[in-house]
């Protein structure tokens, strides 16, 4: 039955006037039990119950109210409740548990701290040891990146003997400290983590990463127990040059982890760094029968460093078989080894030249020659391979520049009479060059003779096959007899050249709808041939002079100035003899700078002048209609794929380009590059 609020309020007030408490708490309790939700009624209730010494009721009515407007987002209300609460019930603890976690709530952490410690405390003193460690988590809880925090509460779980929890928050103490630059004392906290809980290896890797960091390998050493940790700090050794500790901290890892393939693998590395091939053999011996790609470019370069150059082969093909998509480390490999045992790195080259040789294309195999003797410039099987590939009209500049490697390669060996056949083709080549001069007279002082005598290249009588790699040519030039020295007479010749050329003109028939004199149009032909040959002397002279720049660039390109090749080539472009390739070497130039633009225009150019053999326009072509694919212009690379197959349809891919071309994809190859064509 409902009650009439205001006139049981009036009433109660009267009652609390005569100081009639419980008459007075009856009438409030039956206003709060007709209208729960009249909070201010409740809350008077509740300090009446406080009045009369009813403290658990009041408890329970303050609480009540509390929660209520807790939930209903009035959280500062409802903290005063829970500290009137534990104004009058201290030890109320889930009193104090709620006033911490709403004051964390309204971000006073100060606040939350003390309720928290004050029931730590009172779990304390009533022996509740497992309840006190909970409260001491916690108050770490309350601002996890607090440092200060966790060490309090790493402080309370250590009172408690709760040794693991106290390295746990510890732990999280040091990152706190580090993560706000405060290293050392992370490592303070983490070493006593560590005191308190020797095993806890997620602390010791965070020390160890922590010390490396700091560059302090040898503490980090100390610290390490755990295989991954232990390779870090071997990593760190091998970075600072110290190979020694390196190759024993693997050990230690390797031990801790003998199952550990990687770990096996990057031992053994650290062993062949020290020189140390019989060692990284043994560390190795357990996984002979591996074959997975790592293992096996291992096992590679260990025979390589053993010196066993035949087995090193044999292993990089299956290598190169089972992954071909990693010719890139095969490469990486020899450019390491190439440095300090040339033969060794040639060794690994001739893998990936067997596999290139296998697809029929020069190209690879040139750049991968050409990438060799960068790295061992006087290598000359390398040399003499890369002069053999290079017979082809078309890399004739890079065939000249081999040709000039390996003379030197041949005076520095003292091989005079190679080195003497090879400087007397280059003195055919390029004449008005002392240089090859000197060569040939180097060669000729070794082999005791006075003058230059002509002859044959022995590397250019025919290319190797596919299956030739190594190819020595020294006991064929040494067994060759130098020929005599002799005089050339051209008198005979030139005396009937002059007599052809002063043979009158045989007379044309005549043609009825001529309207000139048939003598008069002899007479216009003989006045053109003679101002032909009057010019005649000027055009040799920029001929020469082109061919003089064209040298100059190709000279410049091999020591790596390329701004000066490009000048030397622009010189040279402007004879119509070295346009076209000149023209293709700055379009090469221009492409290797991603000028892609520049490029294309200058295979435009070299399109527009006289090729010197067909397979040269052949790749001219290609080489434009590749770049305009690369530049983004499908439909001009297609026209120009299209050219090319009407003349070669079988060159090379042109018919799959063609397709891919068609379909709307680029065909191309997955990095875009451009055949490397001529020297620079």
């Amino acid at each position: 039955m409902a009650i009439d609020r205001d006139e049981t309020l009036r009433k109660a007030e009267r009652l609390l006037r005569q100081g009639k408490l419980e008459a007075a708490i009856a009438e409030y309790t039956r206003v709060v039990d007709d209208q729960p939700r009249d909070w201010t009624t409740a809350n008077l209730l509740g300090d009446l119950f406080v009045r009369s010494g009813q403290i658990e009721r009041a408890v329970a009515q303050y609480a009540r109210i509390a929660e209520n407007l807790a939930r209903e987002g009035f959280v500062s209300k409802a903290t005063a409740l829970y500290k009137k609460i534990v104004k009058i019930h201290p030890e109320d603890d889930t009193a104090l548990l709620r006033a911490a976690e709403l004051a964390a709530q309204q971000g006073l952490g100060a606040d939350a701290r003390g309720y928290l410690q004050a029931l730590f405390q009172q779990r304390l003193r009533r022996s509740d040891r497992a309840g006190a460690a909970m409260i001491a988590v916690r108050i770490a809880e309350l601002d996890p990146a607090n440092a200060v925090g966790r060490l309090e509460a790493a402080r309370m779980l250590a009172e408690l003997g709760e040794s693991a929890s106290a390295a746990e928050q510890l732990r999280c103490a040091g990152q706190a400290f580090c993560g706000a630059g405060k290293a050392e004392e992370g490592m303070r906290a983490w070493r006593e983590a560590l005191r308190f809980n020797p095993a806890d290896l997620l602390t010791r890797s965070l020390m160890v990463q922590a010390l490396l960091d700091l560059g302090d390998a040898d503490a980090a050493r100390d610290v390490a127990h755990q295989a991954g940790d232990l390779r870090a700090v071997a990593d760190a050794f091998s970075r600072a040059g110290r190979d020694d500790d390196a190759i024993r901290t693997f050990e230690q890892a390797l031990a801790a982890e003998p199952g550990s393939e990687i770990l096996r693998v990057a031992t053994a590395q650290a062993a062949l760094r020290r020189g140390e091939c019989a060692r990284a053999q043994d560390i190795m011996s357990p996984l002979a029968d591996d074959l997975s790609p790592d293992v096996q470019l291992l096992r590679a370069e260990i025979e390589l460093r053993c010196g066993r150059l035949e087995q090193a082969g044999t292993a990089l093909d299956r290598y190169l078989a089972s992954a071909p998509d990693r010719s890139g480390h095969v490469e990486q490999l020899a450019a390491s080894i190439a440095p300090s045992d040339p033969d060794a790195g040639f060794a690994v080259i001739g893998a990936l030249l067997r596999r290139a040789d296998a697809t029929g294309d020069v190209e690879p195999v040139i750049a991968l020659l050409e990438q060799f003797v960068a790295i061992a410039p006087t290598h000359i099987d390398a040399l003499e391979h890369l002069v053999l590939v290079c017979n082809d009209s078309f890399y004739q500049d890079q065939q000249y520049r081999a040709r000039v490697q390996l003379a030197d390669a041949y005076l520095a060996n003292r091989r005079w009479a190679e080195a003497r056949s090879v400087s007397e083709v280059l003195i055919a080549q390029r004449p008005e060059l002392a240089r090859h001069q000197e060569r040939l007279a180097d060669a000729l002082k070794g082999l005791g003779v006075s003058a230059p005598l002509p002859a044959a290249d022995p590397l250019i009588e025919s290319k190797a096959t596919p299956e030739a790699h190594e190819i020595d040519l020294s006991g064929d030039l040494e067994s060759k007899a130098a020929p005599e020295a002799y005089d050339i007479d051209l008198s005979d010749d030139l005396e009937a050249l002059l007599a052809e050329a002063s043979a009158p003109v045989p007379a044309r028939p005549a043609d009825p709808s001529a309207p000139a004199a048939q003598g008069e149009e002899d007479s216009l032909e003989l006045d053109d041939l003679i101002r032909a040959m009057r010019e005649l002397p000027g055009r040799d002279e920029d001929t020469a002079a082109a061919a003089r720049a064209y040298d100059r660039a190709s000279e410049h390109y091999n020591h790596g100035d390329r701004e000066a090749a490009v000048a030397c080539l622009r010189e040279a472009v402007r004879d119509v003899s070295h346009r076209f390739r000149a023209s293709s070497m700055l379009a090469r130039l221009a492409r290797e700078r991603g000028d892609l633009v520049q490029a294309i225009d200058w295979l435009e150019r070299a399109k527009q002048s006289p090729a010197p053999t067909l397979p040269a326009s052949h790749a001219l072509l290609y080489e434009l209609a590749d770049t305009l694919q690369a530049s983004g212009e499908p439909a001009r690379a297609l026209a120009v794929f299209l050219e090319l197959h009407a003349i070669a349809p079988s060159y090379r891919d042109v018919a799959t380009r063609i397709g891919a071309s068609s379909a709307g994809t680029s065909g191309g190859s997955s990095d875009g590059a451009v055949p490397r064509r001529g020297p620079a």
